[in-house]
């Protein structure tokens, strides 16, 4: 297993190095490790089991930081900006590096997977659970949206299956429901806000 996101990038060049090959990275942004069990019972539920390991997120483990090292292959660089266009060319750029051809990779952020057959390295980002994880009132809020997510989610990860790829499911990074013990000063709103995360 990786140790951390900026490795798994390199786990899965190492144990799929083969010409036809065909592996998915699908990131399910701000997914915790309860919403993971949930989302694993219904893949079994269609047959589709699952081998879990663990790896850790860059800490501080905000979006623009360890998506950005889960992407990019390697330690984050604090002057990135975090869009779905720079993702894109990080996970372009790597596998280039990595002699496969761009023809036979894709990143989708947020879309329908669509002809996934023809490709060998396929980047899927959601950021539906952490949109609402952010806006949820409690954690029985949260567990009533991410069961509807997963109505959306499973058939995403159903196509690249049906199509023959080695599914790398995981988080950028998760969540824990929390209540303020004190609100933030603004310095400390700056700097949330200068590292592109909501997150208190």
């Amino acid at each position: 297993r990786p140790y951390s996101v900026n490795k798994v990038l390199q786990h899965i060049n190492y144990v799929h190095s083969e010409q036809n090959d065909k592996v998915a990275l699908f990131v399910i942004d701000g997914m915790a490790y309860w919403q993971y069990l949930m989302l694993k019972n219904e893949l079994e539920a269609k047959n589709i089991y699952t081998e879990d390991k663990v790896s850790f997120a860059w800490v501080p483990s905000i979006t623009k930081l360890s998506r950005q090292a889960l992407f990019r292959g390697d330690m984050p660089k604090g002057s990135y900006v975090q869009n779905p266009q720079n993702e894109s060319k990080l996970w372009f750029d790597y596998w280039e590096k990595h002699h496969v051809p761009s023809t036979q990779v894709w990143y989708e952020h947020n879309g329908s997977i669509d002809r996934p057959e023809q490709y060998r390295r396929f980047g899927y980002v959601t950021t539906s659970l952490d949109g609402h994880m952010h806006g949820c009132r409690d954690l029985k809020d949260l567990h009533d949206l991410t069961v509807n997510r997963l109505v959306e989610i499973v058939p995403e990860i159903m196509k690249l299956y049906d199509a023959g790829y080695t599914i790398y499911i995981t988080a950028d990074h998760g969540n824990v429901y929390s209540h303020a013990w004190r609100t933030l000063n603004a310095q400390e709103k700056t700097m949330l806000y200068t590292n592109e995360s909501r997150g208190g």
